[in-house]
């Protein structure tokens, strides 16, 4: 299908179970002018023929091979693949309401957003019951226009799913998924929230997020803590590039990573000789000059207390400065 408007991309890996849910989720969306590209990253079970069987009975379905490169690299292949003027991305374990796509579409062209996004619920896969809303969430704020609220919108909304993006604004700001990484999805959410001239909500709960999944990368906690610390100083390096280190975004930055950090630590997982662990205290150095003259003592002092106390006392003293 050439030309669609809306292309939804789907990195499969090891999906067979919840994949057919989420692909006939997509069969029943009133919208139609949408194509449903899918990349199955070297999966073992009987994820490729069940992606061959819904491909042969629908001419929107399409989908690729590759030996497994990550779910970063896939999402960049999803990426170049994509037909449509529109990327929406739908994890193979979720599944979404018959308009999911229409609203989002709708909503899309007539505000002209580069980001269209939806609310979400929440099925839990052990208890078989739907998570409880909780609407105090910093998801469910207003999103600001300053630097610093477009970044913390972006770090309270920190996944691809549930959302509509306007193809040639990902195109145009050159914005990729970090790869060799886990929560790579997160640098990406926050870079597009930046960067986006216009961001629209539709109040609806349309995405069917599925948690609690056995053997999801998610459930890994040493794996998602040790990703996020990795997205965090990729931004470092994509913000300092952008010209987009200014003072309040600065410290908003480097507070995520010293609470990255402090989650690697409680975790069990932190060791001053982990590599991305000494790249995150020379980056805490090097980019505290793009800060104020407070955040600047505040960053100091905490690389002062950390480097006399160790890690012993680190996940402390990273309380207290995140």
């Amino acid at each position: 299908m050439k030309n669609p408007a809306v292309s939804v991309l789907i990195p499969v890996y090891n999906a067979e179970k919840f994949l057919p849910a989420c692909l006939r989720s997509l069969q029943e969306q009133t919208f139609t002018d949408f194509e449903v590209l899918c990349i199955n990253d070297g999966s073992k079970d009987q994820s490729q023929k069940i992606l061959e069987q819904f491909a042969a009975g629908n001419a929107r379905f399409r989908f690729i091979n590759q030996p497994n490169a990550g779910v970063g690299a896939t999402r960049n292949r999803l990426l170049q693949e994509a037909y449509g003027k529109f990327i929406a991305f739908v994890d193979a374990d979720d599944w979404v309401a018959p308009t999911y796509l229409e609203d989002l579409y709708s909503a899309a062209q007539k505000n002209q957003a580069d980001i269209t996004r939806c609310f979400f619920k929440e099925w839990n896969e052990q208890t078989k019951k739907w998570q409880k809303p909780f609407c105090g969430s910093s998801f469910f704020r207003p999103i600001g226009s300053t630097p610093k609220q477009r970044f913390l919108a972006g770090y309270y909304d920190p996944v691809v799913w549930g959302k509509l993006y306007r193809a040639d604004f990902i195109k145009k700001e050159q914005i990729k998924f970090l790869t060799g990484a886990t929560a790579e999805d997160s640098s990406f959410s926050i870079l597009t929230f930046m960067t986006a001239k216009r961001i629209h909500t539709v109040p609806k709960s349309n995405y069917y997020y599925r948690r609690e999944v056995p053997f999801c990368i998610t459930s890994q906690k040493h794996t998602m803590d040790h990703g996020t610390l990795h997205n965090r100083l990729y931004l470092c390096d994509e913000f300092a590039r952008r010209g987009l280190l200014t003072p309040e975004v600065s410290i908003a930055l480097l507070r995520c990573v010293i609470g990255a950090l402090r989650q690697l630590n409680k975790g069990g997982a932190f060791s001053e000789n982990d590599i991305v662990v000494k790249r995150a205290l020379i980056y805490l150095q090097r980019d505290k000059e793009f800060c104020n003259w407070a955040g600047r003592w505040r960053i100091n002092f905490f690389l002062a207390l950390a480097g006399r106390f160790g890690t012993k006392r680190f996940s402390f003293w990273a309380k207290v400065f995140r």
